[in-house]
């Protein structure tokens, strides 16, 4: 198992694998036998619903973010960019954006309704994004023992360094108050953070590097 997600509803969990697959259980089958198999083709990392709960959006070892419907049917949009595999992947709460994390050393911002992109840059490997419980404000965690904080035109918001180690996991609170952080000795960090003021002095931090792509 790679990763795991509940649905919006929470009626359905859906499970990914180095086998290859992702599957839908439904929580109330009493028998615990999975209702949905995809087979994706390629290794996935993570998995996250959209905030409709209608799809499934993974990250996968061919380098692209692949769009599932809840049949198991891959849809119109395979997101491609990437030059090495994509290790996390996280819908927006709005469901219109999908951020990305990649070992290629970058973050990709996937804009649904437009078709554009944005890259923000690490100096190694991406292990996950975060979206803030508002959509606003964008967190990644990095091998170059850093996590960042982006807005989502792009500006570097703020520069977390320090860490004797990489950054494997991250998560936000409810309440936009807190980050927690694990690295990859297991251990459990918490940074106190206000994110409203983050946004509001947001242009005395320095604009980081990216592009939109057509």
């Amino acid at each position: 198992m790679t990763s795991i997600s509940f649905s919006p509803n929470d009626k359905i969990i859906a499970s990914a694998s180095l086998d290859k697959t992702i599957k839908l259980w439904d929580i109330d089958d009493r028998d615990r036998k999975f209702q949905k198999n995809f087979n994706t083709g390629s290794v996935v990392a993570s998995i996250s619903f959209s905030s409709d709960g209608k799809t499934i959006a993974s990250a996968n070892s061919d380098s692209t973010v692949k769009l599932w419907t809840l049949n198991g049917n891959l849809s119109n949009k395979t997101l491609q960019g990437h030059k090495k595999a994509v290790l996390d992947v996280s819908f927006s709460p709005d469901g219109k954006t999908i951020a990305s994390a990649s070992a290629d050393e970058t973050v990709r911002l996937w804009h649904l309704e437009d078709g554009t992109s944005q890259i923000f840059h690490h100096q190694a490997q991406v292990n996950r994004v975060a979206f803030s419980p508002s959509g606003q404000i964008l967190a990644s965690a990095s091998e170059d023992k850093t996590i960042k904080f982006w807005n989502l035109d792009g500006k570097l918001l703020q520069d977390l360094r320090g860490f004797n180690t990489s950054i494997v996991n991250l998560s936000f609170s409810r309440d936009y108050n807190t980050l927690a952080a694990v690295d990859n000795r297991g251990q459990v960090m918490l940074q106190n953070l206000n994110l409203d003021n983050l946004l509001k002095i947001s242009c005395n931090f320095g604009v980081a590097e990216s592009r939109y792509d057509k």
